[in-house]
């Protein structure tokens, strides 16, 4: 079904204030606020500017402690903290978890001190470690004060960074190189503060001076209204595979504001969940016992895909059946049927649950090298397993 770009308007249930709100939105994307976590009790202070989203684990930096604490988005409680090495995240302004990579970017303002006296650009493991960097951000010699967000592409590598002021050169989001920091493009939106890229419709998110929620094409085109949180200053911001959202509203206590310091958890409806969640990764084999995996988009068949069975994790009992979709990106319904009785496809001594799905309705084109099985659990948490493919005949 088509989506229209008409007016339409999303309810946001704020559990904090206990009141209803009508926030405008113009897009056909809706995201709903189903929860919130107050930080201060958490955190102890007001430092806490950028949230990233790390497997099932919130991720909040804080730069004037030079820490990051990580927090269980379920229950709302803090599961631990950490700092990175030599205090490079010192005014850390942005950052974002890469799944691709397990691995961390950081757009780091000068204006905070620490050890680097530039705007830096540099990558971490999720334990702190230094891994890559740091670069001077945007290069030798660019105007350029305070970044404040940044997002990165996990598909493709592209990587955005938000600017509030340019210090006498442009604001707004600059693709960056990740190899050095050195600018690529430039998206003149105006001063942007919060930065995410949406998994689900290809796009840039961001937050403008005022706290508004806005949207833009990475080729610049498009720029449109989300929705206002009606909140105050939003710093930080971070998708979920599933397109969920979270946003951490900054308790700007310097500038005499009485705003909270919290973490605003939006359900989007993209996906079929009623809660903030990402999907859990499992294991799958797709035609199992062949290799490589070729498949025909044109044959008329089924491909069969096997879901591996652990010690923790019953297949057969424990996966919703009526939930599976099968395919290039996951979102194809192309389930035909599954083997009830389950099958010890990979020797384990364990029966894993083997499916199949009609070729044609998977999608797979040439040049495919990967495909995805989601679903839900019993219990209706997401999962999601990938296995590669190899898509036959393909033209060269």
């Amino acid at each position: 079904m088509k989506r229209n770009l008409i007016a339409l308007s999303i309810t946001v249930f704020f559990l904090a204030a206990l009141q209803l709100c009508l926030p405008a939105q113009t897009q056909a994307d809706t995201f709903t606020l189903v929860k919130t976590i107050d930080l201060l009790p958490l955190v102890g202070d007001d430092g806490s500017i950028e949230v990233d989203v790390v497997d099932n684990q919130l991720y909040v930096a804080n730069w004037i402690q030079d820490k990051y604490f990580r927090i269980d988005p379920v229950t709302g409680n803090l599961l631990g903290s950490f700092s990175l090495s030599n205090g490079i995240l010192m005014d850390n302004h942005g950052s974002d978890y890469n799944p691709a990579t397990g691995t961390i970017l950081h757009a780091r303002d000068r204006d905070g001190g620490g050890p680097l006296g530039y705007d830096a650009f540099f990558e971490t493991d999720t334990n702190g470690v230094l891994t890559k960097g740091p670069y001077p951000l945007f290069g030798p010699g660019y105007l350029t004060n305070d970044p404040e967000g940044l997002t990165i592409d996990p598909a493709t590598g592209r990587v955005w960074v938000s600017l509030e002021s340019g210090g006498g050169g442009p604001s707004g989001i600059f693709e960056i190189n990740p190899n050095n920091g050195t600018v690529v493009s430039h998206l003149n939106v105006g001063p942007a503060f919060a930065l995410g890229f949406n998994p689900k419709s290809g796009k840039l998110f961001f937050a403008d001076q005022n706290g508004v929620i806005k949207e833009v094409a990475p080729d610049g085109s498009g720029q449109a209204t989300v929705f206002d949180p009606g909140v105050g200053f939003i710093f930080g911001m971070a998708f979920t595979p599933t397109g969920d959202l979270v946003l951490l509203d900054f308790a700007a206590v310097n500038y005499g504001i009485p705003l909270p310091s919290q973490l605003l958890l939006y359900d989007s409806s993209y996906d079929a969940d009623d809660v903030f969640t990402t999907a859990i990764p499992f294991s799958i084999d797709i035609k199992p016992g062949s290799g490589p995996n070729s498949i025909n988009p044109k044959s008329q068949g089924k491909i069969p895909v096997a879901i591996l069975s652990t010690e923790e994790f019953d297949a057969l009992q424990m996966v919703n059946k009526d939930s599976l979709t099968f395919g290039r990106t996951g979102e194809e319904n192309s389930l035909a049927f599954c083997n009830h009785r389950g099958e010890d496809v990979n020797g384990d001594g364990l029966k894993d649950l083997v499916c199949h799905f009609f070729t044609e309705d998977t999608g797979f084109v040439c040049g495919d090298t990967e495909g995805v099985l989601k679903c839900a659990t019993t219990d209706g948490t997401p999962i999601e397993g990938r296995d590669s493919v190899k898509v036959v005949p393909c033209k060269k």
